[in-house]
């Protein structure tokens, strides 16, 4: 097993479903979004990942990299099946299995995404940021983070952030896991799938249309059949 250290937070295989079947390149601009000259062709092995976002401590690959493993195995090996029962017209039933996975692969999706490491370090960044000045102010080389002691020594600010920050990835990617998998029994108990496919090819779902200016779409539901 190869360590990877660019590890994606949106899947490869999700990805490559907006890109051309030959090269992998997608149209892809980075926010905030400025104009339409801020948008270029990127290969997705290029875009939407983060160096050891999912690495654990440990003495082997293996231990390290117990996450990555986890999400490639259990959730992004079956994408593309998912993918071809959710674009196929004629599929208007699912299986138990089929129903929960696809619920339990927007869990992961929708928890994947880096904006909740982003809130959470700048939280505690602000933390620190106040208790070690508050430290300064009186003279003292410690204070307290939630239960945690934490000595400053001869550490500059940006050092003790810096320091927490490797602690809390650790904490945020294991507790990931914890709420897809939360998330995911919650929802696989009422939640019904309903897809919406755009008919025309200058569509989008998301465009700044006059009033009632809408896209052309078909929708249908899927009723859940005994596997």
């Amino acid at each position: 097993m190869e360590e990877t250290i660019n590890q994606h937070f949106v899947p490869r295989t999700y990805l490559k479903h907006f890109s051309s079947e030959k090269n992998e390149f997608v149209d892809f601009a980075r926010t905030p979004f400025v104009s339409t000259d801020s948008i270029k062709a990127t290969n997705i092995k290029k875009i939407c990942f983060e160096k050891y976002i999912y690495t654990l401590p440990g003495a082997t690959i293996e231990e390290r990299m117990l996450i990555e493993r986890i999400y490639s195995d259990v959730f992004e090996k079956d994408y593309d099946m998912m993918f071809n029962i959710l674009i196929d017209p004629q599929r208007v039933q699912l299986t138990d299995k089929e129903r929960t996975f696809i619920i339990t692969t927007v869990a992961m999706l929708y928890y994947r995404t880096t904006s909740w490491n982003s809130f959470t370090y700048e939280i505690f960044d602000d933390l620190i940021d106040r208790a070690y000045k508050l430290a300064k102010a009186h003279s003292k080389d410690r204070f307290i983070l939630g239960n945690e002691e934490i000595i400053i020594g001869t550490k500059t600010l940006d050092d003790m952030k810096k320091e927490h920050r490797e602690k809390a990835r650790v904490a945020l990617a294991l507790g990931q896991l914890r709420h897809i998998v939360a998330l995911s029994n919650l929802r696989d108990q009422s939640d019904q799938i309903m897809i919406s496919k755009l008919e025309g090819n200058e569509d989008e779902f998301i465009h700044k249309r006059q009033s009632g200016d809408l896209p052309k779409y078909r929708r249908w539901p899927y009723h859940t059949c005994k596997s």
